[in-house]
């Protein structure tokens, strides 16, 4: 996790997913924004993603 931001119902985060798959490294960089109904469940989300060096942000 590199950054998470709440206000409200609102929630924002950037993280990176390190993944080893089929003996290869493969890091992915995540941005997350959701949003939560009144009784705290996750009401919608949307995640954008994109690959990144393997070695990035470790």
């Amino acid at each position: 996790m590199h950054e998470a931001v709440a206000d409200g119902d609102r929630l924002a985060a950037r993280y990176t997913l390190h993944v080893r798959q089929r003996g290869k490294d493969l890091s992915i960089e995540v941005y997350f924004f959701g949003w939560f109904a009144p009784d705290g469940r996750m009401r919608q989300a949307h995640m954008a993603t994109r690959t990144a060096p393997a070695d990035a942000a470790r």
